[in-house]
C-alpha cells in the first residue's frame, strides 16, 4: 500500500514538472513576438499617442490599401510636435513631395511620365531630419532631381528626371 502511494506521488510530481516546463516554453514564445512594422499592417492604424511609442523607422512602399478600400482609405496621422513624423496610407506621390519639401503641390512642377498619381504608404518616425530623409528616398527611387525657381513671380519647386 505504501509503495502504491509512493508511485502515485512520483507520477504526480513528474507530471507537474513536465506541465510547468511546457507552460514556461509556451509563455516565453508568446511574450516575445517579433516586431516587424513593414509586414504588420495593424501598426499602420495609429494616432498621435501611439505614434510616440513607435521605434525610429522609415518605410516607403506601394500602398497595401488600394484606393477605395474602406476605412483605411487616405487616413493620415501627422504630428508637427513630433518633429514632423508621419504615418500615411494610400496617398499619392505628390502628397509626399508636398510634405517632404513643406511646400504646396500647386507650386510643384512634375515631369511627364512621373508616377505622381500612384499611391504609397509612408511610416517615418525618425527624429533626425525626417523630411530630408523622405526627399532623399524619393530622389533615389524615382531617379529625380529638384531645384527651386521663381516662375510668374512665385517660388516653384521643379522636379526633373535625372539623365
Amino acid at each position: 500500500m505504501a509503495w502504491t502511494k509512493a508511485k502515485t506521488a512520483i507520477v504526480v510530481g513528474i507530471t507537474a514538472i513536465l506541465t510547468v516546463g511546457t507552460m514556461t516554453i509556451i509563455i516565453t514564445k508568446t511574450i516575445h513576438p517579433k516586431f516587424d512594422p513593414a509586414n504588420n499592417d495593424l501598426v499602420w492604424f495609429v494616432n498621435s499617442e501611439t505614434m510616440k511609442k513607435l521605434p525610429p523607422i522609415f518605410i516607403f512602399r506601394p500602398t497595401h490599401w488600394p484606393q477605395h478600400s474602406g476605412p483605411a482609405q487616405n487616413v493620415i496621422v501627422t504630428d508637427d510636435d513630433l518633429d514632423g513624423t508621419i504615418v500615411a496610407r494610400d496617398r499619392m506621390l505628390t502628397f509626399y513631395l508636398e510634405w517632404a519639401y513643406n511646400f504646396p503641390s500647386t507650386n510643384i512642377i512634375i515631369p511627364q511620365g512621373f508616377p505622381a498619381q500612384k499611391e504609397y504608404d509612408v511610416m517615418l518616425t525618425l527624429t533626425n531630419q525626417p523630411r530630408e530623409v523622405l526627399q532623399r528616398e524619393i530622389k533615389k527611387q524615382f531617379g529625380i532631381e529638384t531645384r527651386w525657381e521663381v516662375r510668374k513671380g512665385a517660388r516653384t519647386l521643379v522636379v526633373e528626371k535625372t539623365p
